[in-house]
């Protein structure tokens, strides 16, 4: 009774059945491969902070996520944003209200936008010097950004709104811009720091400040698109793209060249690339053989290509139908001298990253090889160019500091990124004085108040000017000198002085010879016309300052 008990009894099989569990345990599982799953937590090691951040960074950059780490520093940028915005819309209401540079361009919008508030689709008279005296706005570039624009028109028409609108949203592209250099360079601060840089650009902010520029929406839906890209997100990046040439049409150019060498360098994005780049060439080929006519019968879109063909195809082909006037236009010294203007900037940077110099070299090639002199400038026919060069300095920049094995800390890293900015700076110091050997090229003619903040003070001239042109009436014709066309552009009827001037209720004269004129007739026309309307008005004339306010409400013309 109290000896072992009998093998292979009961005892013997709960042994038995406890080693085959000892084994299962032991062994590994598939759903449990380290063999963690029933085991105590590991103790808590005390690591480096240093390293801890280092790997929350990197994580956060591959991933393509905002961490918590970032939040300041975007912050920041979103603070600086708003601050250069606001600055620039004041600059602009007091640059139009003390009747500085105010292109006719600009009023040429709030003027379409007025009309369609009031039934008459996008219609403009200003930018007709003959017969139709009235054209769809739409048909000289198709904007998409002016039918949004229309609800703000209901709400709070005029130049005004415009004005704290235009900046603002064309200054979001720094946003992606700061997501896109977060997740290429690893670093919140260095992205802050790029982000910064593009919001005191003189470009940039040029752009934004101007009310007729078909150009002000392209930097954030490219920037967008180009961030959307970079992240994997295929269908937001093709619609970024189609917005951009939606908003203008030869934006085409620069973002077809950047599809098709991603469709050649990258099979995996080789048939989002050729469907996307496709499509903004079927609109912009749509936009010009078919709706540009339509909407604006009699405008010569292509005029200043004439000299390299006679329609679209062949200006297309120029390169191989007229070599010799083609490449003498592109690599002309004015040309040379104004790409390289608008490429130092971003040296040494962007030249690491050649995907996105051939995009940006497509804006630069279109003026290069226009026959019109006034183009040849760092204006906005050159602003769709900017998104690929500040995707190129940061592509640049990430790449300089992978080709490096030493941490950031070395100089020799860090030399791409000063060099950066060094160059920034002095452009800008360039730009801001009107100063340089290469001032005699047109190329440097966007200076001063055009490209920098200047501060004037309201002089009393200008407010009484203002007050007697809020009086004329909305039904009144009015024949007016450029800068006070958009004061006066809630209208229907509103041509530059002496267009109509013979039918007109109301003329606005500058007797200034040396103001800028719209359209430009010559300086001895222009002088014959303001001499003959100031001696037709006799006692109906109001002199205030410079201009001379002309009533010829109720006289037969």
């Amino acid at each position: 009774m109290g000896g072992e008990p009998p093998e292979g009894g009961p005892c013997a099989e709960s042994g038995a059945r406890a080693a085959e569990r000892r084994e299962e345990s032991a062994a590994p599982r598939h759903d449990d491969p380290d063999g963690s799953r029933g085991r105590a937590p590991a103790p808590i090691v005390a690591a480096d902070p240093r390293e801890e951040r280092a790997v929350r960074l990197s994580t956060s950059s591959t991933t393509g996520a905002l961490s918590r780490v970032d939040l300041p520093w975007l912050a920041l940028v979103l603070l600086c944003l708003c601050v250069v915005s606001a600055l620039l819309s004041l600059e602009g209401i007091r640059r139009v209200e003390r009747l500085g540079y105010a292109s006719p361009d600009d009023a040429m919008v709030v003027q379409a936008l007025w009309n369609t508030t009031h039934g008459r689709w996008f219609a403009s008279s200003i930018e007709r010097s003959e017969p139709p005296w009235e054209q769809n706005h739409l048909g000289t570039h198709f904007d998409l950004s002016l039918p949004l624009q229309v609800p703000l028109a209901w709400i709070a028409p005029g130049y005004r709104s415009l004005l704290w609108v235009h900046p603002l949203v064309g200054l979001l592209g720094v946003i992606p811009l700061f997501v896109y250099a977060r997740r290429r360079l690893g670093s919140p601060r260095l992205a802050a720091a790029a982000a910064c840089l593009a919001l005191a650009s003189p470009l940039l902010l040029t752009n934004t400040l101007r009310l007729g520029l078909y150009s002000w929406l392209v930097p954030p839906c490219v920037l967008f698109a180009l961030e959307r890209l970079d992240a994997g997100r295929r269908r937001a990046a093709a619609v970024g793209f189609l917005l951009a040439t939606l908003c203008r049409e030869d934006v085409a150019f620069p973002v077809a060249a950047f599809l098709l060498v991603l469709a050649a360098t990258s099979p995996a994005h080789r048939r989002f690339a050729l469907c996307v780049a496709a499509a903004c060439l079927a609109w912009l080929t749509f936009v010009l053989a078919v709706l540009g006519p339509w909407l604006a019968p009699g405008m010569h879109h292509l005029a200043r290509y004439a000299h390299l063909g006679g329609s679209a195809g062949e200006i297309l082909l120029s390169p191989l139908l007229h070599p010799a006037v083609f490449f003498s236009h592109l690599f002309s010294g004015e040309s040379l001298v104004l790409g390289f203007l608008l490429l130092f900037p971003f040296l040494p940077c962007a030249l690491l990253s050649p995907r996105h110099l051939f995009a940006a070299a497509m804006p630069w090639a279109m003026v290069a090889v226009s026959s019109k002199a006034s183009d040849k400038v760092l204006g906005h026919y050159l602003v769709p160019a900017l998104p690929f060069l500040f995707a190129a300095a940061v592509a640049g920049v990430a790449r300089a500091r992978t080709l490096a094995p030493q941490r950031w800390g070395s100089w020799r890293v860090r030399v791409p990124f000063v060099g950066l900015a060094l160059t920034w700076c002095t452009t800008a110091a360039a730009w801001t004085c009107d100063a340089g050997p290469l001032r005699r090229y047109q190329a440097l003619r966007v200076l001063g108040s055009r490209a920098t903040l200047v501060l004037e003070a309201m002089t009393p001239e200008h407010a009484a000017l203002r007050a007697v042109l809020s009086r004329v009436p909305a039904e009144a014709s009015v024949s007016a000198a450029a800068p006070t066309l958009i004061l006066l552009a809630k209208r229907r009827w509103l041509h530059p002085f002496p267009v109509r001037a013979h039918e007109a209720d109301v003329l606005v004269i500058d007797t200034d010879p040396s103001s800028p004129r719209y359209p430009d007739y010559g300086s001895a026309a222009h002088s014959a016309a303001v001499r003959r309307a100031l001696s037709e008005a006799g006692a109906r004339s109001v002199r205030i300052g410079r201009f001379a306010v002309v009533d010829r409400r109720g006289v037969p013309k």
